[in-house]
Order: C-alpha cells, then sequence, then structure tokens
C-alpha cells in the first residue's frame, strides 16, 4: 500500500509558569491491497480406497476453498488542544479538547466454492495425512460476491477539571 502520516505538536508554559497550553495536530492517509486465500471446515468424512471410513483428519479444505481480494483505505484527522492554569500551588484548572474525523473503507470481491460439505472418496491416507482423493464440487456451488464497508465516524470530547488543595488532609477537584 501507500500512505502518509503527519503530526505536529506545541508545548509551552507562559506568565511565570502559571499557564500552560498543549496543542496537537495528526493526519494520516493511506490504502493498501491484499490477495487472500483460504479455506474452511477441517473435519470431513474420508472414504479410502477399501471404503473404510476415516473420521477426525484435518484436511485444511475441507469444507471449500476461497480467494479474495481486499483493498483497504483509512484517513484519519485528529486535533487536541489542553490548557492549563495554575495560579498557585493549591488550585489548578485544566480545560481539554479533542476532536477526530475516520474514514475507513474495506472493499472485498471474493469467490468461493464448496467442495459439496467436505466429504473426500477414494482416499489415500498415510500417516493420518490425505495425500490423494476426491471431492465433489456441484456447479451450484460456486459463491462471488462484493462487499463494501465503511466508516465515516467523527468523535469530539471536551473536558474541564478543578483541583482545590484545602490542607493536608483534604482536597477537592
Amino acid at each position: 500500500g501507500t500512505g502518509k502520516r503527519y503530526s505536529l505538536s506545541y508545548i509551552d508554559q507562559f506568565a511565570d509558569r502559571k499557564l500552560g497550553i498543549a496543542l496537537g495536530v495528526v493526519h494520516s492517509d493511506g490504502d493498501s491491497n491484499s490477495l487472500v486465500n483460504g479455506s474452511w471446515g477441517n473435519s470431513p468424512q474420508i472414504t479410502q480406497t477399501d471404503n473404510t471410513v476415516v473420521t477426525g483428519i484435518n484436511v485444511p479444505f475441507g469444507g471449500g476453498l476461497s480467494y479474495e481480494t481486499h483493498r483497504v483505505t483509512d484517513k484519519r484527522d485528529g486535533l487536541a488542544a489542553i490548557l492549563v492554569f495554575k495560579p498557585n500551588k493549591a488550585f489548578t484548572s485544566e480545560i481539554d479538547a479533542y476532536y477526530a474525523k475516520i474514514k475507513t473503507g474495506t472493499k472485498k470481491n471474493a469467490v468461493k466454492r464448496g467442495s459439496n460439505g467436505g466429504a473426500i472418496t477414494n482416499a489415500t491416507v498415510v500417516g493420518g495425512v490425505v495425500e490423494s482423493g476426491t471431492f465433489a464440487m456441484n456447479p451450484g456451488d460456486l459463491i462471488v460476491y462484493s462487499e463494501n464497508i465503511f466508516d465515516d465516524d467523527k468523535i469530539e470530547s471536551i473536558g474541564w477539571k478543578n483541583s482545590l488543595t484545602i490542607n493536608d488532609r483534604w482536597k477537592a477537584s
């Protein structure tokens, strides 16, 4: 895939360290493509060449095979700001704000083929491994689909916290 990420932050104190500020901005934008192949189901009924039925052997393609392409896009922007006021050791007031915008998308194209419930016939099993065999695929077992999954979200948050030290035993916030 391709993409880029940027971030910028600024932090400083003013007024004899009684006022503090922190600002941050972030941006990321990227995309990727992948080809995925896989299978499902792994414990089919296996009938050997001598008509003996064997069970409990894992076969990676027992239920079927699939090939998919995935295209993923991801764009994010975020802002954060914090302002702190501390006029003395006993009192602190802090305001913070956060904003994020997130846009993600996944496009899937897939071709899947079931293997007739996973039954394997004419199998040669050696040491618990199916070395050869036949599984049927009916013409109607082909599954083709395209799927779009996307999010367009915003997150907004603001907070205000005040803390006061009354004495060695009492504090309030």
